[in-house]
C-alpha cells in the first residue's frame, strides 16, 4: 500500500511540474503553441518625397569626399556625390567650401567607389 500511495504521490508530482514547466527548456519536449500574432499598429505618417529625377538644381557647399579624389555636395541636408559622367569618375576642378549651384543629372544603375549619397552627373558648376 506505501508503494502504491508513493507511487501515485510520485505521478502527481510529475504531472503538476511538467505542466508548469511547459515551454521551458527543461519541460519534457512537449511543444507550446505559438502566441496569437497581433496585427501590426498602423500609422498616419506621410511617405518621404520621392527622389527627384533628370535633371536638377541645387545650391550647397562641396566638400571633399571619404574617398582620394571624391567630392560632395551638401544641400538641403543631403549628399550627393558629384561626378565628370556616367562611368562614375569624380568630378574635377570643382570650387570647395564656398557655395555654389550645381546643374546635373542623376544617375540611376550606376556604381561609384565614393559611396556617399545620390550620384549626379555634372553638367554646370557655378558660385552663388
Amino acid at each position: 500500500m506505501r508503494r502504491l500511495a508513493a507511487a501515485l504521490l510520485l505521478a502527481v508530482l510529475s504531472a503538476g511540474c511538467a505542466a508548469s514547466g511547459a515551454g521551458s527548456a527543461s519541460g519534457s519536449g512537449g511543444t507550446t503553441p505559438a502566441p496569437a500574432s497581433s496585427p501590426a499598429p498602423t500609422t498616419s505618417l506621410a511617405d518621404p518625397p520621392p527622389e527627384p529625377t533628370g535633371t536638377v538644381r541645387l545650391k550647397g557647399v562641396v566638400e571633399r569626399g571619404v574617398e582620394p579624389g571624391c567630392v560632395v555636395l551638401r544641400a538641403g541636408g543631403k549628399s550627393y556625390t558629384l561626378l565628370q559622367g556616367a562611368d562614375a569618375t569624380p568630378a574635377r576642378g570643382v570650387p570647395l567650401s564656398v557655395p555654389v549651384e550645381v546643374e546635373a543629372t542623376l544617375l540611376t544603375g550606376v556604381a561609384s567607389y565614393c559611396q556617399q549619397g545620390t550620384l549626379l552627373k555634372v553638367v554646370r558648376v557655378s558660385p552663388t
